[in-house]
């Protein structure tokens, strides 16, 4: 199952590289902000197993890398992960694998399974296919981090030019995701971001 807009992704983010790389920045001081209010809620360990999906520079993954070392990356664009690489090097297990590729790995296969700014660039039916995929394969949780249904003015022309489904996003993304997981623990922090916590 491929996105419709996967192509015009991966020449968006291939062309955007400079860019994220100076965002990218911002983005870890946002997901080491969003930690202690994880950390309240769930325990990472040394033994915890994490995929993290959509993982692009290695922003997320990166910042969990401070709790354990058994995270997977993957990601559908070669240029975002060559720039994860030099980061990160080997510490990370770095994979050049699209969100629907998630069928490759076994059922229950990592405790927690994470993804940040990732879904609202999916179209409805991939994005529900990738949260029934992220549910099968993580044992404990599915950890989101994301834009709420309204984003600044900004924020909404970076999501034009990108292409995104952000408009789909807004319209169905909750309902999606009491659709796929019994209970989610939603949380607002800093501006134009929340954290949800989906038990699987």
């Amino acid at each position: 199952m491929q996105d419709d807009g996967a192509e015009r992704l991966k020449k968006f983010y291939k062309w955007g590289l400079p860019f994220y790389k100076v965002v990218n920045k911002k983005m870890r001081s946002d997901y080491r902000k969003s930690m202690p209010l994880l950390l309240k809620r769930i325990e990472i360990s040394n033994n915890t197993t994490i995929l993290d999906v959509g993982t692009g520079t290695g922003g997320l993954a990166g910042i969990l890398l401070e709790y354990t070392a058994h995270i997977t990356g993957i990601d559908f664009s070669p240029e975002m992960l060559n720039e994860a690489r030099i980061s990160y090097g080997s510490k990370i297990n770095f994979r050049n694998l699209a969100a629907h590729e998630l069928t490759q790995f076994e059922t229950a296969s990592f405790d927690l399974v994470t993804t940040a700014f990732c879904l609202h660039d999916m179209n409805d039916e991939y994005r529900l296919n990738v949260l029934q995929q992220m549910r099968r394969v993580a044992r404990e949780k599915v950890i989101i981090i994301d834009f709420p249904q309204n984003i600044n003015p900004i924020a909404r022309f970076v999501e034009f030019l990108e292409g995104s489904f952000y408009k789909e996003y807004a319209n169905s993304f909750e309902d999606q995701l009491t659709s796929v997981f019994p209970k989610i623990d939603k949380i607002a922090f800093l501006k134009e971001k929340v954290l949800y916590i989906c038990d699987v």
